[in-house]
C-alpha cells in the first residue's frame, strides 16, 4: 500500500480543523448555556451530541481523502446497520426511551432541579435530580427516589412550579 504524503497532510489538517471547531463550538455553547441557565448535565449531553456529529463529519471527510471504495464501505455499513437494526427492533422500548430522552433534552420546558407534580393516584411530587437516556429520577421531599422511564414520563400529566426568572 502506497501512502501519499498529501493525504497524510490533508488528513492532519482536517483533524486540526475539527479540533479548532470543537473548541470554538464548546466556548459558544458554554456561553449560551450559562446565559440561559442550563444545568451542567444538559451541557454534557449536548456536548456529546456535538462531538459525535463532528466525529462523523470528519470521518466522512477523511474517508473521502483516502479514496475509500464507496461500494465496499456501503456493503460494510449495510451489514453493521442491519445488525444494529435487528438489535433495536428486539429492544424497541430502549429505542423509544432514547428518543423520548432527546425530546426531553431539547424540547421540554423542564430541567434538572425543577420541582414537578405527576398527577397520578396518588400524586407524586419531587425535584428532577437526573435525566438520563433511559430514565428520569425524581427526589421527593422525604428523600424517596422515583425512577420513571422517559416514555412513561412523556405520557403523564404533570405540573411544575415556575421559578422566578424562568417565566
Amino acid at each position: 500500500m502506497n501512502i501519499d504524503q498529501n493525504q497524510l497532510l490533508t488528513s492532519a489538517s482536517v483533524i486540526i480543523a475539527v479540533l479548532v471547531v470543537k473548541f470554538l463550538v464548546k466556548r459558544l455553547m458554554n456561553k449560551k448555556m450559562e446565559q440561559y441557565g442550563f444545568h451542567s448535565k444538559r451541557k454534557a449531553m449536548v456536548s456529546k451530541v456535538i462531538n459525535f456529529g463532528l466525529f462523523l463529519i470528519s470521518g466522512l471527510i477523511i474517508l473521502g481523502i483516502w479514496e475509500v471504495d464507496p461500494e465496499a464501505l456501503g456493503l460494510y455499513l449495510a451489514s453493521i446497520f442491519t445488525i444494529i437494526g435487528v438489535a433495536f427492533f428486539a429492544q424497541w422500548s430502549h429505542l423509544s426511551n432514547v428518543t423520548a430522552a432527546i425530546i426531553i433534552y431539547f424540547n421540554h420546558p423542564l430541567a434538572i432541579g425543577d420541582t414537578i407534580t405527576i398527577h397520578e393516584d396518588p400524586a407524586i411530587e419531587g425535584e428532577i435530580s437526573d435525566i438520563g437516556l433511559f430514565v428520569m429520577t425524581l427526589t421527593a421531599k422525604d428523600n424517596r427516589k422515583y425512577v420513571l422511564s422517559n416514555t412513561l414520563f412523556m405520557q403523564k400529566v404533570l405540573s411544575t412550579k415556575i421559578k422566578k426568572g424562568k417565566e
